[in-house]
């Protein structure tokens, strides 16, 4: 009786892993840049400070040494693009094109 080449079951059970891995590192990585996408980011900050939700607008900034992200410190920020509609504008149009902006602060 001759052999045959057959594999072994654990050959095909490496490559079910393999591919399952494949699928779960490639979805994960999709739906990662979907969830953390700049435009997403941009677009929760905007919602943030039209609907005057402190907590969102204290996720998306950072703190530095000189100032402290709470809510007492995001409160003026809030009251600016709340009175300076015009600014909260730019401000979204310079994020969306340059990645950062100072638009209403330092320039005129």
């Amino acid at each position: 009786m001759a052999r045959g080449k057959h594999r072994a079951p654990s050959s095909r059970l490496k490559w079910w892993f393999l591919l399952f891995g494949c699928l779960l590192l490639g979805g994960g990585w999709y739906a990662g840049s979907q969830l953390y996408s700049r435009q997403r980011q941009i677009d929760q900050l905007m919602i943030g400070i039209k609907n005057n939700q402190n907590k969102v607008i204290m996720q998306k900034l950072t703190s530095t040494a000189g100032v402290k992200v709470n809510a007492q410190s995001v409160r003026p920020l809030l009251s600016y693009y709340q009175q300076h509609p015009q600014q909260l504008t730019r401000l979204q149009r310079d994020l969306e094109q340059h990645g950062s902006s100072t638009a209403g602060f330092f320039s005129s």
